[in-house]
């Protein structure tokens, strides 16, 4: 255990990442305690492609964070951890670089979380 934080950068375009449909989630290990990092990821993919399986951005995201809490309600009861969490979506649909596009939260996820 440490104060020192781990800190990595990767260049994606040096590894041959496209940043079309990338996703990054940043929690706190409130989060981390309740999800595998397979079942989260899964949990806010967002569909790939335009059409109506897309849902509005933020929705997966919000599902998640709810989940979250009661996750963490059902395990640890009064006991459970703060959570603390950002999900980014990246594209780089207009061909001009990467954009980073903030999922919009409901104001009762951010009271909760």
């Amino acid at each position: 255990m440490t104060w020192l934080p781990e800190v990595i950068s990767v260049d994606l375009h040096e590894v041959g990442a496209e940043l079309c449909d990338l996703t990054l989630i940043l929690a706190s290990d409130g989060i981390w305690d309740l999800w595998l990092f397979e079942e989260a990821f899964d949990a806010i993919m967002r569909p790939a492609g335009p059409g109506p399986s897309r849902t509005q951005p933020g929705e997966e995201v919000d599902a998640f964070f709810q989940e979250s809490l009661k996750r963490g309600v059902d395990t640890f009861g009064d006991d459970a951890d703060n959570m603390t969490g950002i999900v980014v979506y990246f594209s780089d649909s207009s061909g001009g670089g990467s954009t980073a596009k903030p999922a919009p939260t409901t104001p009762s996820s951010r009271q909760a979380l």
